[in-house]
């Protein structure tokens, strides 16, 4: 999924938080997604308008009332532009405004004209938060649908801390994305394993593979913006996983294997991205190995089958797998499939280690293959969870 052409209107009050909107529509442009700006009268004082006209090549609004339309009725036109309304900050003041139905100004009057999804990230006091007129509203716009973006703790512009930090931009990006996206997977609870792992030698040393964990990534990130419950169970990774998503580390197999076990029966759905070492150290050195000029010799074990492990849990649950050889990746994909019982097998190539794309073949349980061509790793993982959607 991507937000090219979809259009989303952004609301920002008065609040300190404002600074940061500018930072968090660049990233919604980033991703080709077009933005009208709306500013509030308090919202002026914190943004510059004219910051935020360049930023979007469109002139901001701030009133009902436009001196060229001798009647206004651009809340109605902006409401029927809009896919999405985002609010942030959202003060305790625009909150109270849209859960009473008060509409007396651009910004709360929008809000009663759509009919798309709207969504506030709010930002204020701690105090001001936790107030219990606060919440109550809270209550009723989520009733309502409005999804809320719950602020961050931690050191607020009146010195104190707390809860009440506008929440960070690629939360708040996911939340949109999410709001634009089919909810296809919505009810499913998903559990995804991904990276490499660890095995170790001594205290300091380890075995591990290049593996990065961005297509297990890729795939929590989408799966949840699809409506899924994601749990992922995380080895190495090249970069961290989002703080929105629940991840889990397991750097070992050993681990790996326990956190799977453990949660595999809670879930509907398994997809086993992982690179799990195929060999781990019979013994671990207790001390770190001293360099020796004659070398080291290592005696390796086969590791843990998590796949196979969890295929005799399988029951009604939907198990996808991933492979990866340098050869006879038909033959190998195909025995994969059918062993450990996957309704869904994803064979990799080699060069997809470390890359941002991939080439990849899916393998149904009837044994029929679908040749995804080079794409990106984010366009991979929604082909794949298009077939588990279909599952």
């Amino acid at each position: 999924m991507t937000l090219a052409g979809r259009r989303v209107a952004v609301g920002i009050c008065g609040g300190i938080a404002a600074y940061k909107m500018p930072q968090i529509i660049r990233m919604l442009l980033k991703q080709d997604c077009e933005v009208q700006a709306i500013l509030t009268a308090n919202g002026e004082r914190f943004a510059a308008k004219a910051t935020l006209a360049t930023l979007t090549r469109r002139p901001v609004i701030t009133s009902l009332f436009d001196q060229t339309e001798p009647v206004s009725t651009r809340h109605i036109a902006t409401a029927d532009w809009a896919e999405a309304l985002l609010v942030a900050p959202a003060t305790a003041n625009i909150l109270a405004k849209f859960a009473c139905g008060i509409a007396d100004d651009f910004l709360s009057t929008l809000y009663l004209s759509l009919k798309t999804p709207v969504l506030c990230a709010p930002s204020m006091n701690t105090v001001m938060w936790e107030h219990p007129a606060t919440q109550e509203n809270l209550a009723i716009l989520r009733k309502r649908g409005v999804v809320i973006v719950p602020p961050a703790s931690g050191d607020l512009a009146c010195g104190s801390s707390g809860a009440g930090r506008l929440a960070p931009g690629k939360e708040i990006v996911f939340a949109v994305r999410k709001a634009l996206s089919p909810q296809d997977l919505a009810g499913k609870k998903m559990l995804i394993t991904c990276g490499g792992t660890q095995e170790q030698i001594d205290p300091v040393r380890v075995i591990s593979n290049k593996s990065t964990g961005k297509m297990g990534i890729a795939l929590a990130i989408r799966a949840a913006e699809r409506g899924a419950q994601v749990t992922l169970v995380h080895g190495a990774l090249a970069q961290a996983a989002p703080q929105y998503l629940l991840a889990v580390p397991a750097l070992s197999t050993a681990d790996m294997a326990r956190e799977v076990r453990t949660r595999f029966p809670k879930n509907d759905i398994l997809v086993m991205a992982a690179a799990v070492a195929d060999f781990t150290p019979k013994t671990v050195a207790r001390k770190k190995i001293k360099k020796q000029a004659q070398g080291l010799t290592l005696n390796l074990v086969a590791a843990q089958d998590i796949l196979k492990e969890a295929s005799r849990k399988k029951g009604k649950r939907v198990i996808v797998g991933f492979a990866l050889d340098s050869d006879d990746r038909a033959a190998q994909a195909r025995k994969k499939l059918i062993e450990k019982k996957c309704d869904l097998l994803v064979a990799n190539p080699p060069m997809a280690i470390g890359s941002e794309t991939t080439a990849l073949t899916l393998y149904a349980k009837d044994g029929s293959a679908i040749e995804l061509g080079p794409m990106t790793k984010k366009d991979a993982a929604e082909a794949i969870l298009d077939r588990i959607a279909a599952l």
